[in-house]
């Protein structure tokens, strides 16, 4: 059981028993309590080395000496609980279960991990508003026919001292709360939605700032696919104008881009703001091989 107040001396303790807790499923991470402790609280170490390692437990199978870092830029050390992600070792892959129990249709050799909170909205640190932000709105897209990510909310305990729970603190001991796990979009994830292997691009403001997510085989090896489209599409601080009806028509899936569109403006996705810069941030673009035009996809709901 764990036991907890929303403001520890001014609010009720509320019990949380254990079988409530193992509702979901519960994932233990064996770890040393000061790699933790800089992991998640040092900005020293706000990069994507992962330089520490552990060990993942969950449903029966142990993953050894698996390496882990914090996630995120500007939306780290802000709510103190922020959001992590594991590098597991080639040939022992995460095999998650979804949120009814069943395998994905593929192993993750990734474990992104989002902590259910928003800097960005002021109640959120009292309130975790934003706790279905991601498994709704990614929800949403995929009813809607757009490829999407799909969740899980878990249980995190962490085991890095002697001590379980304190009955000190409710900040102490193994029990670190409610998370969920996301796919990441990769190869594996794009097959999974049906659409063929391409080159996959993450969007973070500019063409220098994205990442390409998976190098598709038939597809160009740099990113030449990715900039010339985006000088074409986004007319934001270019000297041309817009491109015309025809060309969007030949080179964007436009039944896709609709309704993740439609689906944007139910959810308020605003975070793929362009703000100064050329491109929008928070999103996925795919390039489909077979037909040669481009899908956008959605990324990022925090």
């Amino acid at each position: 059981d764990w036991q907890g107040a929303l403001q520890p001396g001014a609010t009720p303790v509320l019990a949380f028993p254990a079988a409530a807790l193992t509702n979901i499923p519960v994932y233990h991470l064996i770890a040393n309590n000061s790699d933790v402790i800089n992991c998640q609280y040092n900005s020293a170490y706000n990069d994507d080395v992962y330089r520490w390692y552990g060990t993942l437990v969950y449903n029966g199978k142990v993953y050894d000496h698996i390496g882990y870092r914090i996630r995120g830029s500007a939306s780290v050390y802000n709510t103190g609980k922020n959001k992590w992600k594991f590098r597991f070792r080639t040939g022992h892959d995460f095999e998650a279960l979804d949120e009814d129990g069943n395998p994905y249709p593929y192993k993750w050799e990734n474990l992104t991990l989002s902590a259910l909170m928003c800097p960005w909205w002021a109640n959120d640190a009292s309130t975790g508003g934003t706790i279905l932000n991601e498994t709704a709105g990614m929800t949403l897209y995929r009813l809607a026919g757009v490829p999407a990510i799909r969740s899980h909310f878990f249980h995190y305990r962490i085991v890095d001292d002697a001590v379980e729970a304190s009955a000190a603190s409710q900040y102490e001991g193994d029990f670190w709360g409610l998370y969920i796990a996301i796919e990441e979009t990769e190869a594996d994830y794009i097959k999974s939605n049906g659409l063929p292997d391409g080159n996959i691009y993450n969007c973070n403001g500019s063409v220098g700032a994205s990442v390409k997510r998976n190098q598709g085989p038939t597809a160009v090896q740099d990113s030449s696919d990715f900039s010339a489209e985006m000088s074409y599409t986004t007319g934001h601080h270019k000297p041309s104008p817009y491109q015309p009806y025809r060309y969007w028509e030949q080179n964007i899936a436009l039944d896709n881009y609709y309704r993740f569109n439609a689906i944007n403006h139910l959810v308020n996705n605003t975070d793929m703001y362009l703000g100064g810069s050329s491109i929008e941030r928070n999103l996925v673009y795919h390039l489909n091989p077979e037909t040669s035009r481009w899908y956008t996809l959605p990324w990022d709901l925090d």
